[in-house]
């Protein structure tokens, strides 16, 4: 099995998500923000550094 950088990062991500989901779920705005700043924090090429010592 290959292992895709840009993969395992995607998975990170969507699991990180589906915990912001679940522990806001009361603040859905707040929420929604939070995931648009990661994505759009994903879109220069360094991201994926960043993402990982991020949180």
């Amino acid at each position: 099995m290959i292992k895709n950088p840009f993969l395992s990062v995607s998975l990170l991500f969507l699991k990180k998500t589906l915990y912001y989901l679940i522990i806001l779920k009361n603040s859905l705005p707040l929420c929604l923000l939070i995931i648009l700043k990661k994505i759009f924090a994903s879109l220069p090429p360094s991201a994926p550094l960043r993402e990982t010592s991020g949180l």
